[in-house]
């Protein structure tokens, strides 16, 4: 064991030296998230805020400036009716939103209403900016539903005749659990693309990179098992990648907490009660067997590797291997049950988003627990023997 820690201790002393692999391990991690966290914060409720205060510029063409839905429109304080604009340019001012919407009102549309069952409207718009769409379309329900009351009226009947049941809705999710499950696949997400980069950083350094500087020889003359050795690196890489993570979520953390403080951030605190310690603690714990496995992968890929340039090229399957369960855990359809549990980064993500709703049930987390420490023996089992091989160390 002191050999191991000598080793971990030589590796170690060898990357801080390194000033790109000292910002890269230490010094990102901390700043990158809280900027992260404040950029997207600021910018979502700005955004938000915007869309929500602004005036609904709507190009209207019709023929008839007295007709109800005209006149609805211009008695409507957010709306601010564009006229005389080319159809040809619809589109184009759509896209950089010099207007919000293009309605098109047909001639004589109040005879219309009266003589025909549906009428229909043309309305341009862009499906994406939803916070303005919901704000078109209550202004088009409203005018809907004064038709409606107006047609009932006349055939004398009340309105609550046509609607037998009302259906009130209960959330059973507190706001805590509801935002916690929104946005709990993207915080591990950060988390494991963080740890993965700083793993292959750090892993190709001292795989391939030693063997380009020559200096597996002189070690293998040593007093030093070939165990001892390859334990020592994947102690080095791992930790390397849970020193990363635990910096870029207590960064994180603390991020979040110090947004309850800021001017303006009402709406952002809920993210200081989303994170606290024992959730942090209980992510944190899934990080050490990930980057374990992580790094036995890693240096079972590239141990072969005579330069650095070739152990990047032969990492890249591990990338995509990483890249696509990310993806898969970020759906909010799937939930965590014992099956996805066994599934390896998978379960990382769906564990992270129920700790984070405070929803966890802990014989998954367990199970989660249980199945990343079998796969990263796993990894270790098969980096150590093929370690174990002269022919994938040395230039041969």
């Amino acid at each position: 064991m002191k050999i191991i820690f000598l080793l971990v201790k030589k590796e170690f002393i060898e990357l801080i030296r390194d000033k790109r692999t000292l910002f890269t391990m230490f010094l990102l991690p901390i700043i990158l998230f809280p900027v992260i966290i404040a950029i997207v914060g600021f910018a979502m409720f700005y955004i938000t805020k915007s869309d929500l205060d602004k005036k609904l510029n709507i190009a209207v063409y019709s023929t008839d400036k007295t007709n109800s839905f005209y006149t609805h429109l211009l008695a409507n304080k957010e709306v601010a009716i564009k006229e005389n604009i080319p159809t040809n340019k619809i589109t184009e001012l759509l896209k950089i939103d010099s207007i919000q919407a293009a309605i098109t009102i047909p001639t004589n549309l109040d005879t219309l209403l009266l003589k025909n069952p549906t009428t229909t409207i043309q309305m341009e718009y862009v499906s994406t900016k939803e916070i303005i769409n919901t704000r078109l379309d209550k202004i088009l329900d409203s005018y809907k539903d004064t038709i409606y009351t107006q047609r009932l009226q006349k055939l004398g009947v009340q309105r609550n005749t046509l609607e037998p049941i009302k259906i009130e809705k209960k959330d059973t999710l507190t706001m805590t659990e509801s935002i916690g499950k929104k946005v709990g696949g993207m915080i591990p997400y950060l988390f494991l693309i963080t740890c993965f980069f700083t793993i292959s950083y750090v892993g190709i350094d001292i795989i391939s990179g030693e063997k380009e500087r020559n200096t597996y020889e002189t070690m293998l003359t040593l007093p030093i098992s070939r165990t001892q050795l390859v334990t020592g690196k994947l102690a080095t890489i791992s930790l390397a990648g849970i020193i990363a993570g635990t910096l870029s979520s207590g960064s994180l953390f603390f991020g979040s907490y110090v947004l309850k403080f800021l001017p303006k951030s009402e709406e952002l605190a809920f993210l200081g009660d989303l994170l606290n310690p024992v959730k942090f603690m209980a992510i944190l714990l899934l990080i050490i067997p990930y980057c374990i496995c992580m790094a036995g992968a890693l240096v079972y890929l590239t141990v072969s590797a005579k330069t650095t340039k070739e152990a990047q090229s032969l990492s890249n399957p591990l990338s995509l291997f990483i890249t696509l369960p990310i993806i898969i855990g970020m759906q909010q359809s799937l939930a965590l049950s014992f099956k996805m549990a066994c599934i390896p980064i998978i379960n990382i993500m769906l564990c992270s988003r129920e700790v984070l709703a405070g929803t966890i049930e802990w014989q998954y987390y367990g199970v989660t627990f249980c199945s990343l420490l079998l796969i990263a023996a796993i990894a270790v089992y098969f980096a150590g023997r093929k370690f174990a091989d002269e022919k994938h160390i040395l230039k041969l």
